[in-house]
């Protein structure tokens, strides 16, 4: 096993945020053991979604392993969500202003995750495994390690571009490791032949056909959770944000999670929640709250498509 130990840690032990990122208060919290963390070589180049890139670990044989690697950029101390936004489109892939704010809540999950689970606390089977997670400015060496990969496995030139342009050296990242979902939407067959695909795009036909009934579990398992948590999940309907495990459980591996309510957090936190979740989006969520629909039905991006029937 390798040591990933690839970004540059701000400050020494710095694990994570919380409150006002411009006031400076309350925006530190430590872990005792440190930033450092054993994993495997960085392998093979998954994807991009709108937040991230993901690869896939290697171990020392170069063999992959069952887990990933997943890298956002973040905001770090100093940055201001409001002054980022003024220079940045809301959602250009990777950098704009509200897939940075979409970043900030799913690493502040994703480290809450870790956490727990490695205090073996119990989660919900639709949730992740969470095995590591960092913060901090990206360091050299990290691009080096992709590269070397890229290199080695040839991933073309022109999907790693991305990543390059990117997360230049400096850059303020969360990366974390997590399990690798074998069987996804561009699986042969789709999602292992645990769930249809071609989908529908409703709620409704998702909550009530019996096809889907794997998924639904694990959603209905995984809301109330994350809600009791501070947590409401959105854009679980998307065919990309979930999968399957070997043995046909469903997890959601791509969670877009946003303070509920927004209120809960303040500064440039309070900020980024009000982006992602205007007044009407956050009455349509209360509503489906307080009639338990919520539970049963699952979200695009806006909560009104679990309003239809």
């Amino acid at each position: 096993m390798a040591i990933l130990d690839l970004i540059d840690p701000i400050p020494q032990g710095f694990f994570g945020l919380s409150g006002d990122l411009r006031s400076g208060h309350n925006t530190y919290f430590y872990e005792t053991d440190g930033q450092s963390f054993e994993a495997d070589t960085i392998g093979r180049y998954i994807g991009e979604g709108l937040g991230g890139i993901v690869f896939r670990l290697m171990d020392e044989d170069s063999n992959p392993t069952d887990k990933v690697l997943k890298v956002v950029r973040i905001l770090g101390p100093g940055e201001s969500w409001n002054a980022y936004a003024q220079k940045n489109k809301p959602w250009e892939p990777l950098i704009g202003s509200k897939v940075v704010a979409m970043n900030q809540f799913q690493s502040m999950l994703m480290e809450d995750l870790y956490l727990k689970q490695k205090a073996n606390v119990e989660c919900p089977s639709g949730i992740p495994k969470v095995y590591s997670f960092a913060e901090g400015t990206m360091r050299p060496t990290f691009l080096d390690k992709v590269e070397q990969a890229a290199q080695e496995l040839n991933i073309p030139e022109k999907d790693l571009a991305p990543f390059f342009k990117t997360f230049t050296p400096g850059t303020h990242i969360a990366y974390w490791i997590m399990e690798y979902v074998p069987y996804r939407k561009d699986s042969r067959p789709p999602y292992g032949g645990f769930a249809p695909y071609p989908r529908p795009k409703d709620a409704a036909t998702l909550a009530k056909a019996r096809a889907f009934r794997k998924e639904q579990k694990a959603y209905r398992e995984i809301a109330p959770w994350l809600l009791a948590e501070g947590w409401v999940v959105r854009d679980t309907i998307n065919p990309d944000n979930f999968g399957f495990r070997e043995d046909g459980s469903c997890v959601f591996y791509d969670l877009l999670v946003c303070p509920f309510p927004p209120s809960r957090e303040q500064g440039d936190l309070r900020s980024m929640a009000n982006a992602l979740m205007g007044p009407r989006e956050y009455d349509a969520y209360e509503r489906l709250i307080e009639s338990g629909r919520y539970f049963d039905y699952r979200t695009q991006q806006g909560a009104y498509s679990a309003e239809e029937e």
